[in-house]
Order: C-alpha cells, then structure tokens, then sequence
C-alpha cells in the first residue's frame, strides 16, 4: 500500500513538472512573440517614446483646459444677447410710424448698454446707458426697460 502511494504521488509531481514546463514553453513562446524582430535595447527605446508621447499628451491637455477656461471667461463677458424694439414715441400725434427704437445689447451677466433713438421729421436723437447686472444709474424709459427685460430672455419685446 505504501508503494501505491508513493507511485500516486510521484504521478502527481510528475503531472505538475510536465504542466509547469509547458507553461513556461508558452510563456517563452508569447515573449519572442511579443519581441520578435527587436532586442533588449529597441523595444526599452519604444516603451520610453510610448511614456514621452503621454507625457506629451497631458501636457497637451492640460493647456488645452486651460484655454478653455480662458474662452469660456471671455464669452462669458461677450455681447450675447441682443434684443430690439421699433416703437411710435409721439403715437397719435401725427408725426409718423414706429421709426424710433431701442436695442440692447448685454453679456451673459447682464451688463452691456442700451441705445434708444427717439426720431422726428426735422431730427433723431440717439441716447447711449450702460448697463450692470440688467440696470443702469440713468433713468431707463418703458421702452428701453422692455428691450432689457427680453434681451435677458425674462419676456418677449412687445412693440407699441
């Protein structure tokens, strides 16, 4: 009984020799694979123009974020709202249609300008506010309020 042991174990250790060798053959086998037509010296030189290309990369991302991040700021302070009305000042009075008008012109905070023009037959008059934040330190006419209001998109510009 014991001769059938150790013959059972000698099998077993025998099964494991021949699966660690084949193992290895397979391993060298993928390695030439991996290596064929390069030595030592010129796959090491590709691994290393490999980690410089993502180095280059990242340093490529990085400023490409921070350019983004740039335009983003200066859109952000762009005319990109814009909205005008025609309006009548003197209705009723007989002086002529809606050849008057307001337009504004705003960022994305709200800070621009407004220019109105107020037009009669014998002259036109043009008026410049600055804006902040959707308001200005001059008086604004119901006119120019109106055309701010739409610009910021908070309604639609009504003509009178």
């Amino acid at each position: 009984m014991a001769l059938l042991d150790s013959d059972i174990l000698i099998g077993v250790l025998l099964l494991l020799v021949i699966l660690s060798i084949t193992w290895i053959i397979r391993l060298e086998f993928r390695l030439q694979k991996l290596t064929k037509g390069t030595d030592k010296k010129s796959l090491e030189t590709s691994i290393h123009k490999i980690q410089a290309h993502v180095e280059d990369f990242d340093s490529f991302k990085n400023s490409t974020i921070t350019h983004l991040k740039d335009v983003e700021r200066r859109l952000n302070q762009s005319i990109q709202n814009v909205a005008t009305i025609r309006f009548d000042p003197f209705k009723g009075a007989g002086h002529g249609g809606s050849q008057s008008f307001a337009t504004a012109f705003l960022d994305e905070g709200g800070d621009g300008v407004v220019i109105s023009t107020i037009t009669t037959r014998e002259r036109v008059g043009v008026f410049s506010k600055p804006l902040k934040n959707g308001t200005s330190e001059y008086e604004l006419t119901p006119e120019e309020l109106s055309v701010i209001a739409a610009a910021m998109g908070n309604k639609d510009v009504n003509e009178e």
